[in-house]
């Protein structure tokens, strides 16, 4: 117990730190979203996932992020609380799949609108943008990797987006978030 005590202490620091780091872009209208499956590798597994690409990043949907790192040391648990139309995430709890989760999208070019909802993080607001398609909120994965502490890399002569739950952060520049 004291063990998770003091690496939720740490984690929760890490991100505090980490925040100002984030580039925050507040999306202020609707923008245009090109749906596709993409290749992706969890700790070297090879999954295909669906994601939206949006200004040259890939955006996600939150709860196909919880599923893929459901078992993970960095499972983390989703909560929607409609009344304040927020999304509470909890590090180590475990998700609990609600339905839909890791379905493929159909290609094609969707709108993306700024997403209302706010994110918590252990009761703490995380400024992260979002955007709503077709009901859904999608994050992009590297905003995420930098909340949830995890490595996010492309590796162009595939075409594959590497995710490795076994490394901290690393900005898109490479060096360290």
């Amino acid at each position: 117990m004291k063990k998770q005590h003091i690496r939720l202490t740490a984690a929760l620091l890490l991100m505090v730190l980490l925040l100002g780091l984030l580039p925050v872009a507040q999306a202020a209208e609707s923008v245009s979203a090109s749906g596709n499956n993409i290749d992706l590798s969890l700790d070297g597994k090879a999954v295909k996932i669906g994601a939206y690409n949006i200004a040259g990043s890939n955006y996600i949907k939150l709860r196909d992020i919880a599923q893929l790192l459901k078992g993970t040391d960095k499972e983390f648990a989703v909560a929607w609380d409609g009344a304040s139309q927020s999304i509470s995430l909890n590090s180590w709890e475990e998700y609990t799949p609600v339905g839909g989760e890791l379905a493929p999208i159909a290609p094609g070019v969707q709108t993306a609108r700024p997403s209302a909802a706010s994110v918590l993080w252990y009761g703490t607001p995380v400024p992260l943008t979002a955007y709503t398609i077709n009901g859904n909120n999608f994050f992009r994965l590297r905003d995420l990797s930098a909340v949830l502490i995890f490595r996010v890399t492309w590796e162009g002569s595939s075409g594959t987006v590497i995710v490795d739950t076994t490394h901290g952060y690393q900005a898109a520049d490479g060096g360290p978030g």
